[in-house]
């Protein structure tokens, strides 16, 4: 028997097992995550998030389900020593993202007041035009008597006065002339106070709309930043929560990172929880997303 043949045999068929194994392996690997569910844990979680584990929980939940009701499966279990840690660390992320959502707020209350402002402006507006022309009907009415009256005055006095009758008669559109002035001062103060008001009502509106457009640059200053919402490290098996504006948006993005620990990647899909940036408030799995995760479990 030539030994360097057998040799060369044993080493062949080593390698052939070897390969054999690790095909094994990786198969095992790949189906594994949709044989066995996940089990997962939660860790830390910062108080000024101002959410509670129970929600915590709930919400994880709800994501879990986002996956497993499209397939039927059961891809995850909730499991207090789970080696999947889900944890929520607050930074300057989550920071400034309730600093933008309270920019926002205070944002529509000012568009609130400036609103409830332009109301009793338009108000103030139609009953300054009411008043005005009261105001000029009055001086017109005021104008023409009085003009009558001196006419009336200027006549008699030409000739050497008037009869008592006339005179008392004279005496009493005076009289009437002096009621219509008063009437016609107190109606001209009225519309200057209703102008005062309106220009009051104008400088608050303007300030408020300054408000509201200095606060909008803010946000839309801060808009422009990219924040990494979540992240999960394969290594470690740990899900790091950062930043959610609202429980829409937290529970895609824990839909999201669970959907990493299930290994799959981003798609293209704006719609979709695998999507590469928490953008849609959609809370289903998209078609790319139910796609990806038959192929990966073989279904």
């Amino acid at each position: 028997m030539d030994t360097s043949k057998n040799n060369s045999h044993i080493t062949q068929t080593l390698v052939i097992c070897i390969i054999f194994a690790c095909g094994g392996y990786l198969y095992y690997q790949t189906h594994s995550v949709c044989n066995f569910p996940i089990q997962y844990s939660v860790g830390e979680v910062d108080s000024r998030f101002k959410i509670s584990r129970t929600e915590v929980l709930e919400v994880i939940d709800t994501a879990t389900k986002i996956w497993e009701t499209p397939t039927g499966s059961n891809l995850f279990e909730y499991n207090p020593e789970g080696k999947l840690k889900i944890t929520m660390i607050y930074d300057e992320r989550q920071e400034a993202t309730e600093k933008r959502k309270t920019l926002e707020e205070n944002t529509e209350i000012l568009k609130n007041q400036a609103k409830s402002v332009q109301d009793r402006y338009k108000k103030l507006e139609a009953d300054f035009d009411n008043e005005q022309a009261e105001y000029e009907a009055l001086l017109v009415e005021y104008k023409r008597n009085e003009a009558t009256y001196n006419q009336t005055v200027q006549y008699w006095n030409t000739r050497g006065g008037a009869p008592e009758a006339i005179y008392e008669s004279l005496q009493q559109q005076k009289q009437s002339l002096s009621n219509t002035y008063e009437a016609v001062e107190s109606k001209r103060q009225s519309v200057n106070a209703k102008v005062n008001e309106i220009n009051a009502f104008m400088s608050e509106y303007n300030n408020i709309a300054e408000k509201v457009n200095t606060t909008i640059d803010v946000i839309n200053e801060d808009a422009g930043r990219e924040f990494q919402e979540g992240t999960y490290t394969p290594k470690t098996k740990i899900i790091t929560i950062y930043e959610f504006s609202d429980r829409t948006k937290l529970l895609r993005v824990l839909a999201h990172e669970l959907g990493h620990a299930l290994s799959l990647d981003h798609n293209p899909n704006p719609e979709s929880i695998m999507y590469e940036l928490n953008k849609s408030n959609t809370l289903t799995a998209s078609k790319e997303d139910i796609d990806s995760l038959k192929a990966l479990c073989k279904l």
